[in-house]
């Protein structure tokens, strides 16, 4: 996570440290590319695209 160069979306990152879910595991479940994902988080996410993201973070988490 710390190559990511924006201070965006730090709550989402930060579920994801804490889960210790790795980006290529989100790219894996959305059917994209890993640098997609890393594309994904330089711009704030939405309400909705957030609590997605911590559905998917917590899905994935769990099934890990």
């Amino acid at each position: 996570m710390a190559n990511w160069p924006l201070n965006t979306n730090k709550e989402v990152r930060k579920l994801m440290e804490e889960k210790r879910v790795p980006r290529w595991k989100i790219a894996n479940y959305y059917g994209v590319h890993t640098n997609t994902v890393g594309n994904w988080f330089r711009h704030e996410f939405s309400e909705d695209k957030k609590a997605e993201m911590i559905k998917v973070i917590n899905e994935i988490a769990e099934s890990s």
